[in-house]
Formats: C-alpha cells, structure tokens, sequence
C-alpha cells in the first residue's frame, strides 16, 4: 500500500515537472516571439530614422532648384498667340484678294464690236478684246430685256463671246428704227458694252413665178468683186453671190522636161495654189533597174509615172534618181525640179439654218501629226500615228456627219467609207468611230464642196464679217473650195431637228432657186 501510494506521488510529481517544463517552454517562445517583434520594431524605427534624414536631403536638393521663371510660361502662350494671329492675318488677305479686291477692281469690258444688218436681224463681230460670258450679259431692243431665242452665236459656237465670233440678233417684232443695247454685268455694276440701231426694212418689190422653161441657167462662180453693202438688193431670191478677193485661175504655164545625163523627168504644173496635185513622168530611155522619185516633202515612190499632192503651201524640190542596167550610164546627181505652192485664198465664213446640208464625195483632208499619243478609229480598228506622219482621209462618201478642228486639233470626223493613207500608203478603209489628234503641225483640205438647202426659216451667213448669204426656204447653197478660216477653225453640224452650221474658209459660194423639174 505504501509502496503503490509512493510510486503515485513519483507519478504526480513526474506530470507536474512536465507540465512545468511545457510551461517554461511556451514562456520561453513567448519571450522569444516578444523579443524579435521588439527587434523588428527596433529595425523599423532605425529604417524610418534612416529614411527620414534621405526625404530631408530630397527636400532640400529642390529648395536648392531654381522656380520656374514665371515669364516662360507667359512666353509660350504669346508665341501661340501670335500664331493663330499670324493664320487670322492670312485668311484675311485671302478673302480681301478673292472677295474685296475684285470688288473695287470691277470695270467695263473692253470690247471691240463690228454690227452689220440684214433684214431684221442684227449680225455683231467680236472684232477684239475681252470675251463676254452669257450670264453676264443682258440685251436690250428698245430698252426692253430680249429673250433669249432673240439672240445667238452663230457658226456652232459656244460661249463666251470671243473674237471671231458673230452674235445674231433678231429684231423682228420690234419697231424700226429699233436700239440695240448690250449691257454687262460681271460684278455689282452693269455696264452698257455696245448700242446700235436697227433701220427698217424696205419691203422688196414682188418678183414674178418662173416657171421650170424659164428657169434662167445658173450663174457661173467666176469670182467677181461683189456690190457694196448698201447696193446689195433687199430681196433674198440671190442668184449667185460670189465671195469677194477670191483669185481668179489662171492658166499654169507649162514647164520643160529636166535631163540630167541619161535621165529626163517631166513634172507638171510647176506651181500653183495649195493644195497642188502635180503629175510627173519618167521620160529616161535604156535599160533601166529602178528608179526613186523624191517629192520633197518625205514621200517617195517607185512608180515610173506617179501624181503626188502638196496640201501645205511652200517651196519643194522633186527628185527623181535613175539607176540604169550600166552603172556608168547613171548620172552623179539626180535632176531636180523646183514646185512652188501658195496658200489658198479664202474668206471666213460664217452660217446656219434650217434645212439638210452634206459634204460632198471624195472630199480630201490633209494634216501632219505634231505631238504623241494621238490614234484613229477606223474600220473597228485603231492606228497609232507618231510625229512627223503625213495622213490624208479621203471621204469616198461624204455626207452629213460632224467635222470639227479647232487649235491645232481635230476633234471630229465622223463620216462612214473613209480611206485612211499614211506616208503614202494605203493602211485601212471604213467608218471613223474615234479621232484623236491633239496636234497637228500642217492642215489642209482639197475637194470640199458643202451643199445645203435652206429649210423653212431659210440660212443666213456672214461672208469676210459681212452679211453676204441670205437664203429663201427651198434655196441651194454650195460652198467651194472650204477649209480653215483665218483663226484656224473647220466646224460643220447636222442637226436633223435644228438644222446646220458652218464656220470655215471659203473660196466661192453661190445661192441659187433648185428647178422643179
């Protein structure tokens, strides 16, 4: 008993020594995690003290630092002022040159203005100075505004007014003598440009009805100087009205053959007006191997009795080189022959009415291309032309398709059985769909012959800037010898609801009564 109540006491004591031990254990690891929160504590005040003395020296390094000067800032923004000033400034110049300035520049056109009359229709030359646009201009018949089927630029021609071109005033209506005054308006102020009068009309004296047997022969067109204006009868039924200074032909003398050692050629006329056909012929004899002939022009050929045509005036030297089965039968130099050609004279002309107007057949036109990328349409097909290409059109057909050249363009062709040759030869044939030469350096026409016949309202045209042509309804009008007037326009339109026009040159022209035969 004793012993089992001394070995519980050991017991006891034995759990109270560990529970003690267990005890101091914790309270060491207590003491221990006390000290290194202390220690860290300690450590964090030593960083912040540490820390506090780096942001003191910081502070100080920028109290050292200079401010900013106040009057950069201030700097900045003037700079920035004074470049939106300097763009206002701009625009403002800008507006005074494109608003203000035209304004106070604004002033009367000076215009130089040529009036003829025929009939009741008032016809104005633009005869120099500035071009007038049609929305500036206002006219005036007896100080009332006309309308505008009152007045017209003839020939086609499109606005503005510029030189060369004829205003058509038709005063019809109005009391004779009746003021015609052009007023032109292009800014705030409105100008009178021009003011003339239309004089009244004397009523022609009644002519009789020819009948067909005694339909008198028509005229010929021997060019003879014509009437003054003011001769000139009222009546519109002109047999023939030739234009005037057209040259009378003359026959060409005929020149001698040109030997030169075994060769002979004989070129035939010498000279004449452009465009000039010349026929030559190869009178060499022997045993020949080939012969060349030289037109001077950059056209040659093998054949032994060739024409050739000189569309262009100038002064040209035909050649023609032998080479004979013998070689010492061939001479050194070739003989040559001189061929002078002359402008063809024509007067500016300068019509249009109602009724059908055609080109007639064969009809030729000549020009030498100047610039690149210029090409025809042909036959479906297009042909590519380079500087330098003499091209010649033949109108097999003719007919009443569009022709229209201007500034050294051709602009329109449009005509059906058209012959195409290229230096001379021959490269496609067929309907012209697309024209496009944007340069020529030399045109010319041969053969061009217009034939119109005045429809219901007749055709009226100004001859040289006069007003020569005055066709009744039922009329002919023919045109010979056309081609580019003085300030190199070709224009002619068919219109088969209004009619025709054409500016261009003219040799003669006759009006004449078509026999009801």
């Amino acid at each position: 008993m004793n012993e089992e109540e001394d070995d519980m006491l050991e017991l006891l004591d034995d759990e109270e020594l560990i529970a003690e031990a267990a005890q101091d254990q914790a309270s060491q690891h207590t003491k221990e995690s006390t000290d290194d929160s202390l220690d860290d504590e300690l450590e964090l005040d030593e960083t912040e003290e540490e820390e506090e003395p780096a942001i003191e020296e910081i502070e100080q390094e920028h109290a050292r630092e200079p401010e900013p000067v106040p009057e950069k800032e201030g700097l900045e923004v003037d700079i920035r002022y004074l470049i939106v000033a300097a763009v206002a400034i701009a625009a403002i110049l800008v507006a005074a040159i494109f608003f203000v300035l035209p304004t106070f520049s604004d002033k009367a056109p000076d215009v130089t203005i040529n009036p003829s009359q025929t009939g009741e229709d008032l016809f104005l030359y633009h005869a120099g100075g500035a071009p007038l646009n049609e929305e500036f201009l206002t006219i005036q018949i007896n100080g009332a505004p006309a309308s505008s089927d009152k007045f017209m630029l003839m020939g086609g021609g499109a606005w503005p007014w510029s030189l060369g071109t004829v205003l058509r005033v038709d005063t019809s209506g109005y009391t004779k003598p009746a003021v015609v005054t052009l007023l032109y308006k292009p800014k705030s102020t409105e100008y009178t440009v021009y003011t003339t009068t239309v004089q009244p009309v004397s009523t022609p004296t009644p002519e009789p009805m020819i009948t067909p047997d005694q339909q008198a022969p028509t005229q010929s067109s021997t060019p003879v100087s014509p009437p003054a204006a003011s001769e000139q009868p009222a009546s519109p039924e002109v047999t023939l009205q030739p234009v005037p200074q057209t040259l009378v032909q003359t026959q060409v003398p005929v020149v001698a053959p040109v030997t030169a050692g075994g060769v002979s050629m004989d070129v035939q006329p010498a000279s004449g007006a452009a465009p000039l056909t010349i026929q030559c012929n190869d009178l060499s004899t022997g045993c020949i191997r080939n012969r060349v002939w030289n037109f001077g022009d950059g056209i040659t050929t093998m054949k032994r009795s060739p024409s050739h045509v000189y569309p262009f005036p100038g002064t040209y030297n035909i050649s023609l080189d032998v080479r004979f089965c013998d070689p010492e039968d061939s001479p050194a130099v070739p003989p040559t022959r001189q061929v002078v050609v002359s402008p063809s004279l024509r007067q500016d002309t300068i019509i249009q009415g109602t009724g059908k107007a055609q080109v007639s057949a064969d009809a030729k036109i000549f020009f030498t291309v100047k610039g690149p990328g210029t090409n025809i349409r042909i036959g479906g097909r297009d042909h590519y032309l380079n500087l330098g290409d003499h091209v010649e059109l033949l109108l097999g057909s003719g007919g009443n398709g569009d022709l229209s050249v201007v500034s050294n363009a051709i602009l329109k062709c449009d005509y059906s059985n058209v012959t195409m040759i290229v230096n001379g030869e021959e490269v496609e044939n067929g309907t012209i769909s697309v024209i496009n030469i944007n340069q020529y350096l030399q045109f010319e026409t041969a053969d061009i012959t217009i034939k119109a016949v005045a429809g219901r309202d007749g055709a009226k045209g100004l001859v040289g800037g006069q007003p020569m042509v005055n066709a009744a309804p039922g009329q002919q009008i023919i045109f010979s010898n056309v081609g580019l007037d003085s300030y190199g326009k070709l224009l002619f339109s068919v219109q088969n609801s209004a009619g025709f026009t054409f500016r261009g040159g003219v040799g003669s022209y006759e009006v004449s009564t078509i026999s009801t035969q």
